[in-house]
């Protein structure tokens, strides 16, 4: 039964990799992470970090 309970947050944790990949083409290179009290976008992100790299440690520390 552990195995179904852990399986969930697994396939949540890997969605935005599949998302991300489905839209690469359509993202601009550097993406928005930070937005300051102005709504001015203050801090960006490569698309690589934020699809691929960010979720792949969310799921190991997951574990």
């Amino acid at each position: 039964m552990k195995n179904k309970k852990s399986f969930l947050p697994l396939i949540i944790t890997l969605l935005p990799i599949f998302y991300g990949l489905i839209l690469w083409t359509k993202l601009p290179f550097e993406l928005p992470i930070h937005f300051n009290i102005n709504g001015e976008v203050d801090r960006y992100a490569n698309k690589v970090w934020l699809i691929i790299i960010w979720p792949i440690i969310a799921t190991l520390l997951h574990r």
